[in-house]
């Protein structure tokens, strides 16, 4: 339905739909939130999408895992290796070519040959591993990705009563002040309240960049600002986390992106690059490893059995 906004500029079609007024005020910083300087190459069909997306006017549904991800990650590992996988940790890939029947991954003294390898990379790390014959098949090996920056904060007593609050102001250095104990017992946490501060910026930024002890300052500080209640005495702990390639920054024409696959190849893709228009989360991760393993099995290489399973084939994911 909205698919004709992928090809015009967000703040093109915004200030068309609320004025230059309103764009100003609220859309333009918004989108520098999440895209900064890169936010005029942004389709608009990503905005229409986003204002669209699950809510369908009903009342927003969270949850949270009692014992955290590590708890998925940790289920999800015995799964693999109950079922006769193999798991390398700390074994980073540095290369990878085709061969004649396969695909084959080296780094750090390891090196094998897989049928297909499945990559969760960024594009531009997954073209600089590629090999001559392999990397021009890469798509999308040019595209830009904000990182985010975030700093947790562990209080002695809840902020406010929202989960996630979106902050428009040029003088505090973060985005969003997301409050994830509204969705998780006090009991878990030991009546502990956890609040992250988030920063979308690239990872060349100098906010990026900032030393872990200046980030917790302007958080406190920004939060002191913001929040009548809140006491630089409650903090009981501060952690700053990064990461590099967290949120691809869309172009128009982006609803060409990239298959499930390499054209030509065993390599296949389950990646940020392919999430647009969808904004990235967990769900959007869970639907792009289907896509991928939708792809490999009904693929030459996807040798099935009755169960529908790849049953004969060795496949690396990485």
């Amino acid at each position: 339905m909205g698919a004709p906004l992928d090809d015009l500029p967000a703040e093109t079609w915004l200030k068309k739909l609320f004025g230059s007024r309103v764009y100003r005020a609220l859309w333009e910083p918004l989108l520098t939130a999440k895209f900064g300087d890169l936010r005029h190459r942004v389709p608009a069909y990503w905005i229409w999408n986003t204002l669209n997306r699950e809510k369908n006017g009903g009342e927003e549904v969270k949850a949270a895992l009692k014992d955290g991800l590590i708890s998925l990650a940790d289920t999800l590992a015995a799964a693999i290796q109950n079922a006769g996988g193999e798991i390398l940790l700390r074994q980073p890939i540095e290369c990878l070519w085709e061969t004649r029947h396969g695909v084959r991954l080296a780094g750090r003294g390891m090196e094998a040959e897989f049928d297909a390898v499945i990559s969760t990379l960024p594009m531009p790390l997954l073209r600089d591993m590629a090999d001559s014959a392999l990397a021009p098949k890469i798509p999308l090996p040019e595209i830009e990705y904000q990182g985010v920056v975030n700093v947790m904060l562990t209080l002695k007593k809840q902020l406010n009563q929202h989960y996630w609050t979106a902050v428009v102001d040029s003088d505090f250095p973060f985005q969003g002040v997301v409050e994830t104990t509204h969705v998780i017992r006090p009991e878990w946490t030991g009546e502990r309240h956890l609040v992250y501060l988030m920063n979308y910026c690239s990872a060349k930024s100098n906010s990026y960049l900032a030393a872990d002890e200046l980030l917790v300052e302007q958080a406190i500080g920004g939060l002191s600002r913001l929040y009548g209640n809140f006491r630089a005495e409650n903090v009981e702990s501060a952690h700053v986390f990064r990461a590099p390639h967290v949120e691809p920054v869309w172009t128009k024409g982006y609803l060409r992106r990239p298959a499930a696959r390499v054209a030509g190849s065993r390599v296949f893709l389950a990646t940020t690059a392919q999430a647009y228009p969808m904004v990235t989360s967990w769900n959007t991760s869970v639907k792009l490893a289907d896509e991928a393993i939708a792809a490999l099995v009904s693929s030459e290489i996807g040798d099935t059995g009755r169960s529908g399973t790849v049953s004969r084939s060795k496949v690396a994911v990485a």
